[in-house]
């Protein structure tokens, strides 16, 4: 099934935001990225802050759709405890970017700290 330009939007805003920062994404970086025009991104998302809450939007609904998946049947039928512990595992082991992003799964560099004197 071939992926819809916001999903694409999405996804390569969360591998940007992975490899550079949030706060240094830029429209022209990401259409350029996923491949579309800097118009093409604006269509979907006119601010950053837009954008955020797309990506916000998506994670909630991958969130929802996990843990229906792991209740293993109805809503309704599950206690509050069982939905619960479901939603936790849709969260916690989730991925942040999708699996096909090979750019979300290298480790991002970490500044080193200066450590205090004694501590280790």
């Amino acid at each position: 099934m071939r992926t819809s330009k916001r999903d694409r939007i999405i996804t390569g805003a969360l591998e940007l935001a992975h490899r550079d920062g949030f706060d240094t994404l830029t429209f022209d970086a990401l259409a350029e990225h996923v491949g579309l025009t800097r118009g093409g991104v604006i269509y979907h998302f006119r601010t950053k802050t837009e954008l955020l809450e797309g990506i916000a939007a998506a994670f909630l609904e991958r969130w929802r759709t996990q843990a229906l998946a792991a209740l293993g049947g109805p809503l309704e039928e599950a206690s509050r405890t069982e939905r619960i512990e479901a939603l936790t595992r849709s969260v916690l082991d989730g991925e942040i970017c999708p699996a096909r992003s090979a750019s979300c799964s290298r480790p991002r560099r970490r500044r080193r700290c200066s450590r205090r004197p004694g501590t280790r």
